[in-house]
C-alpha cells in the first residue's frame, strides 16, 4: 500500500485550510473525503494514511435504518483505531482543523487516548 494523506470534510477544501506557507503540509497532495463513509472506503482500498486533517461536522448521512442521523469524523476514528488498525503501528500524525471547538477537543481526546494505548502496550 502506498503513502498517502487524508483529508476529511464535508465541505472544505485542502486549500481553505492549508496555504503555501505550509510547505511540509502540501494540500494539492491531501486525498479528499466528505464522510466518514468515504473515509472508511478509502482506508479500506489504500491503508491507513500518514497524515490526517479532520473536521467534526461532515453533514448527515442515513442511519441504515431508513433515517438520516448527523456523520461526525468520530464515526471514522472510531472506526479506524477499532477495526483496521493492526496494535502495532503509530496513530497517524493529525492536524485538527475543525471549527467546532467542543468537537474539536473530543477529536483531540480521542487521539490522545489511543496513542496512550499504544504506549502501555510498549
Amino acid at each position: 500500500m502506498t503513502s498517502w494523506q487524508l483529508y476529511l470534510d464535508d465541505i472544505r477544501n485542502p486549500e481553505q485550510t492549508y496555504t503555501n506557507e505550509v510547505r511540509e503540509l502540501r494540500p494539492r497532495e491531501w486525498t479528499v473525503a466528505r464522510s466518514s463513509e468515504e473515509a472508511i472506503k478509502l482506508v479500506k482500498e489504500r491503508g491507513i494514511p500518514v497524515r490526517l486533517s479532520l473536521d467534526h461536522d461532515l453533514g448527515m448521512c442515513s442511519n441504515g435504518k431508513g433515517g438520516i442521523t448527523t456523520d461526525t469524523v468520530m464515526t471514522f476514528l472510531k472506526w479506524l483505531a477499532n477495526e483496521y488498525w493492526d496494535g502495532i503501528q503509530d496513530v497517524p500524525w493529525y492536524a485538527i482543523h475543525s471549527s467546532n471547538p467542543v468537537g474539536a477537543k473530543n477529536i483531540q481526546a480521542f487521539m490522545d487516548s489511543w496513542a496512550k494505548s499504544i504506549e502501555m502496550k510498549a
